[in-house]
């Protein structure tokens, strides 16, 4: 069970059973506008787009089929959904690599702690199935 720090979760995921994650932050190459979100990855990742790529879980799950169980819920009012979110890339990611990913877009949720705290018995139950099975 994790949430997704993306790179973590797709490269070492030997001891998980499950992944989930809310309000989908997970391409981090080609999307972000020049703004607050380009400052923070060079600042973290270098100048170089290049590396950002190891740290892209679109790219990687497009590049490898994950055999977890995935679960993401975003909200369709997130005011970072079609600039930075882009679940889109996500999903199709997940059908080019054939990994099993739900992808639910809740209506009417936006980027808050309501939204957050609306599904996260949701998130926990959808691990508590995966917990403890036979790999």
């Amino acid at each position: 069970m994790k949430g997704f720090p993306e790179h973590d979760v797709l490269l070492n995921r030997d001891d998980l059973q499950s992944i989930s994650q809310r309000c989908v932050n997970l391409s981090r190459t080609g999307f972000w506008p020049e703004s607050v979100s380009l400052r923070i990855l060079s600042g973290y990742l270098g100048e170089n787009e290049t590396n950002w790529r190891q740290y892209d879980a679109s790219l990687l799950l497009a590049q490898q089929k994950s055999d977890l169980p995935i679960l993401v819920d975003q909200g369709d009012a997130d005011q970072f959904l079609t600039e930075q979110l882009k679940p889109d890339v996500l999903q199709a990611a997940s059908a080019a690599s054939g990994s099993a990913l739900e992808l639910r877009i809740q209506p009417g949720y936006d980027h808050s702690y309501y939204f957050i705290a609306s599904f996260i018995e949701d998130h926990l139950r959808f691990h508590a199935r995966y917990l403890n099975q036979e790999a």
